[in-house]
């Protein structure tokens, strides 16, 4: 059977099997005919060769017949008589198009997936354009025609069925108003009135975005109906308050979500004192909506997981990727990739391992801003609710990538927030501007009134059992606290009440933990040393006691209200009920035991595969209560080494604007220092020499990675000699050694220093092959290729790149690495080509480059953008490169990298300026300024001051405070930078 499918991608079924054709205006024949059954000669020879004469337009017609003929091996298309042409009745022969004029139930739109023809195109057959563009509208029109009668179908249709149908007519046309007052009526009838607010507030933006107008008059008169039934309606409902005391907090925490459902972006704090029940106000408002079209994640961040990089919302992501899974949703193949690489537990494939190299290390404020993307592209297919419970214990990470979500504006996230009233200075600094700014609304959750602690204890003990003194005596030792009026109530539970004895808190905790069996205070004891919860099989591997007695002992404590239970997928997880309560177990145990629990829940982690996201930070907080400073500074040392790597690429970053102040640069730098002094104490304390060695290389490595990336090139290369030094000391590391001389490489090459530079890149290659490093290896050709290409051994450079290639190319393209590799390759083979004028070879490689990327759904680095637009302009494409020069901008901003910046800035510079924009081009030549200083290369510096003598020559007047030199003085400044280099043709253009 052959079927033809012509309301989709089109294309041609043959017992269910795809043909190829061999060029598309056979493709072109066949479709037509397949739609009009029947055409003269003439008709198809002008529909598809009318740029031909009528002898050539007629002998490609009978070509392309035979063509048919030969791929399908029978005569699809007939001819009855000699003029004549029409699809052989015959065969078996289906369409779509004829199933969908059909007009039955089943096939009335269900068979219509896309627009006609979608997606084919001819060149040079403008008759066959018009049938088919006259045929997609007709198709199109009666497709909407059919989904709208099924929406009046009121009856026989669920919401959900109406739903769908309408997603399909806005899908085929976004901005037909009729369909959307008939969706917001339906939702009116349902008293879905925030649904029907929200698609008017949809079509509003698409109107106005597109075609610059409002909706119309009727579709808005019932929009502000909709909004005055919605309000009332909830009024309505705040009036059936739960009697728990929080009836003002719950009042005002429903406005504001009303406000988030009418399309503002909400961010709201709950604020207020330990135990004060903003954990259970919260959790009751999202009770509410958990029946709504939203999806809502939540997250606790633990007091012990402060120092834990981005710990909160990992668990977040977790929450995403298993919604991610049951819905079958999909989202951008590139922002997916950047939450596996900050979140290790978003993914459950085989970890990534990435090679440290000047272009493949994924830049985490690149990953980051695709994790914004990734919750605006989330928010658009369904409404997010956010809840983090006690933001205070947030990392500095996890606070950062906060605030930028509140900063994002994203009017599908509802972020609903815990925290403390008073804030310390880490909260101040990154949420106190979004408070004033009012991004984010404070809730304050007061205390209990005395009024609300009388309910509370009348309802729990009975009115006869609550005197005035006592109900006194309560209020005082708790000050309206629910946790602790909670626990006394749990206390006197089935006790005989004295109205003059309240029992201090101090004593109840006490009696609680007194009245515990020896095991099951073992079992509580364990689980207060862990940082956020236990499973079963870490108190197995630790008490060796049997499941069963364990199982029995954390069903007392449940009853207890000690802890809860909470299912984490494959496994049962047991956590505190409160902070405050795992506080007082973990200070009442005797030190001993403390450190015993401690060590062995170190040992415990070390080796099991599920602490893998935050091995280290978990292993530095056992460690250190364990009192071993051994292991707890060699965790410190790996894990900054893990931070460093993750957060500073080798290419150099522009600090100007990554936002972070010196002061926190130069504690980073103080921190090292301070575990180089601690790493000394302990080598003097246990003469352990070679271990000592070891991790002082790790740490000096640690520290060059993050000092060259930052323009602190004199300390990284200073570390880097050390590390050498130390890897020297206790017999060669060749990886280790092949790293630090990479870095030394790095350097040299960023700011063309190219004295001693290949005897550093024989020694790195030397060690690879002899080791047998292959990756090692093809990245130092790579290098060695970049090198070559500087000193203008154009021939040279070409094959060492050529000989990475080689390798990148034979590996399985799993890893991003080996995308990354291949495109930087092209890149610089290109640049080979740009150097000795071969502008459009060059050209067809950095396209190359920037295909490979998108292909394997990578970054590609800007700089491969600004050698694009640097060639176009040498090829007086002058249109093509501008706009290329944009691109790169904007990837350079999201970046951060500083190669190449201050050659596409000073571009704009130009650009802008020749436009009459000389603020936008002023700003432009600051920011290339700074990224040429930055990055100290005097290539960098040698163009910058070109284009400030090309700006100063040509608009003097309008660059006078920034240009204060003459024209001359910056072409001699450009001559002092350019004259020395090799491969530099730019100086020619003066």
């Amino acid at each position: 059977m052959i079927e033809i499918l012509v309301l989709q991608n089109p294309k041609v079924l043959v017992n269910k099997q795809e043909m190829m054709f061999p060029y598309k205006k056979v493709e072109a024949l066949l479709y037509y005919m397949a739609v009009e059954k029947s055409a003269t000669r003439d008709q198809i020879a002008t529909l598809l060769w009318e740029d031909c004469d009528e002898s050539s337009a007629r002998k490609n017609l009978r070509h392309a017949l035979y063509t048919i003929r030969k791929v399908f091996g029978e005569e699809l298309i007939t001819s009855p008589t000699r003029q004549n042409l029409e699809l052989n009745q015959e065969l078996e022969i289906e369409s779509d198009y004829d199933r969908f004029l059909e007009e039955n139930e089943k096939n009335g739109t269900e068979v219509y997936k896309s627009d006609f023809l979608q997606n084919f195109y001819l060149k040079n057959a403008g008759a066959f354009e018009d049938w088919m563009n006259f045929k997609r509208g007709k198709l199109k029109e009666i497709y909407l025609n059919r989904l709208y009668e099924k929406m009046q179908n009121v009856e026989h249709l669920s919401l959900k069925k109406r739903e769908k149908l309408f997603e399909r007519y806005t899908t085929a046309e976004p901005i037909d108003e009729r369909i959307y007052m008939m969706m917001m009526q339906i939702y009116a009838k349902e008293g879905l009135y925030y649904k029907g607010i929200r698609i008017y507030q949809q079509l509003s933006e698409k109107l106005h975005t597109e075609l610059g107008i409002l909706p119309g008059k009727e579709i808005q008169e019932f929009y502000n109906e909709l909004m005055e039934n919605w309000v009332s309606e909830s009024e309505h409902k705040e009036d059936e308050t739960q009697g728990d005391g929080r009836e003002r907090e719950r009042c005002l925490l429903r406005g504001i979500y009303r406000k988030f459902l009418a399309g503002e972006d909400e961010t709201v704090f709950l604020a207020g004192e330990s135990g004060i029940g903003k954990t259970y106000l919260a959790e009751s408002f999202l009770k509410e909506i958990q029946e709504e079209s939203v999806l809502i994640m939540r997250t606790s961040c633990l007091a012990t997981e402060k120092n834990m990089t981005l710990q909160a919302w990992n668990t977040l992501m977790m929450e995403l990727n298993t919604y991610l899974k049951e819905k079958n949703m999909t989202l951008p193949t590139e922002y997916l990739r950047a939450a596996d690489q900050l979140f290790p537990l978003f993914s459950r494939k085989e970890e990534i391992v990435l090679f440290e190299d000047v272009e493949i290390s994924y830049s985490y404020r690149t990953a980051r801003n695709l994790i914004l993307k990734l919750f605006e592209e989330l928010g658009r297919q369904i409404k997010v609710v956010l809840f983090l419970d006690n933001i205070q214990n947030m990392d500095a990470s996890s606070l950062d990538f906060l605030s930028l979500l509140i900063r994002s504006r994203n009017k599908n996230l509802f972020i609903l927030g815990t925290c403390p009233v008073n804030w310390e200075d880490r909260l101040k600094k990154s949420l106190s501007v979004l408070v004033k700014e009012k991004q984010i609304t404070k809730i304050f959750v007061s205390p209990f009134s005395r009024k609300n602690v009388e309910q509370m204890l009348v309802e729990r003990l009975g009115r006869k059992n609550v005197t005035e003194k006592f109900l006194n005596s309560i209020y005082e030792e708790t000050n309206g606290n629910p946790f602790l009026i909670h626990t006394l109530l749990d206390y006197y539970k089935g006790m005989d009440l004295k109205e003059d004895e309240v029992v201090p808190m101090t004593q109840v905790w006490k009696m609680r933990l007194d009245s515990l069996p020896y095991k099951t205070r073992k079992v509580l004891e364990l689980i207060a040393s862990c940082q956020a919860w236990s499973d079963m099989e870490a108190l197995v591997a630790i008490l060796r006691q049997d499941e069963l007695e364990i199982l029995e002992a954390i069903e007392r404590l449940k009853e207890e209200h000690f802890i809860y239970e909470k299912q984490e997928k494959e496994s049962v997880r047991f956590y505190f009920i409160h902070e405050s309560t795992q506080r007082y177990v973990h200070i009442q145990m005797s030190p001993s035991r403390r450190r015993v629990f401690h060590s062995k829940l170190a040992e415990y982690i070390a080796k099991s595969p599920i602490y893998d996201a935050s091995r280290f930070e978990r292993l530095i907080y056992h460690y250190c209560l364990a009192g071993n400073k051994e292991k707890t500074l060699e965790y410190k040392i790996l894990a900054l080494q893990n931070y460093a790597y993750k957060s500073y690429e080798h290419y150099p970053v522009a600090l100007f604007m990554s936002g972070i102040k010196q002061e926190k640069e130069e504690s980073v730098l103080e921190y090292c220092d301070r575990l180089e002094e601690e790493l000394k104490d302990i080598y003097e304390e246990s003469g352990q020499q070679e271990k000592y060695i070891r991790f002082h290389a790790i740490l000096m490595e640690t520290q060059a990675q993050y000092c060259i990336p930052q323009g602190y090139y004199r300390r990284g290369i200073e570390c880097i000699e050390k590390a050498l030094k130390s890897i020297g000391c206790i017999g060669e590391d060749a990886k280790e050694k092949i790293h630090c001389l990479r870095f030394l490489i790095y350097y040299r090459l960023n700011i063309w220093e190219t004295e001693n530079l290949e005897a550093l890149l024989e020694e790195s290659l030397k060690l690879a092959q002899k080791q047998g490093y292959q990756e090692e290896y093809a990245i130092t050709c790579r290098l060695y290729g970049i090198y070559y290409g500087m000193i203008g051994k154009f021939e040279e450079a070409e094959e060492k790149l050529e000989e990475a290639l080689e390798y990148f190319k034979r590996v399985p393209l799993k890893e991003r690495i080996y995308a990354s590799n291949i495109s930087g390759c092209y890149n610089y083979i290109g640049e080979i080509q740009r150097k000795q004028k071969h502008f459009k070879e060059a050209e067809a490689y950095y396209k190359q480059a920037i295909a490979v990327c998108r292909k394997n759904h990578i970054p590609c680095t800007p700089a491969v953008y600004c050698n694009l637009a640097r060639v176009y302009q040498e090829l007086g494409e002058v249109e093509k490169g501008e706009l290329v020069f944009y691109q790169a901008d904007l990837l350079y901003e999201e970046s951060y990298m500083l190669i190449g910046r201050s050659i596409a800035k000073g571009a704009l510079a130009l650009l802008e300026a020749k436009k009459g924009e000389f603020e936008k081009a002023s700003l432009y030549l600051m920011q290339a300024k700074k990224s040429a200083n930055q990055l100290g290369s005097p290539y960098a510096k040698g163009l910058f001051a070109l284009h400030e003598w090309e700006l100063k020559k040509k608009y003097s007047e309008k660059f006078k405070k920034l240009l204060t030199k003459e024209a001359e003085d910056y072409r001699k400044e450009a001559e002092y930078y350019l004259k020395p280099l090799k491969s530099v043709y730019e100086l020619e253009k003066i």
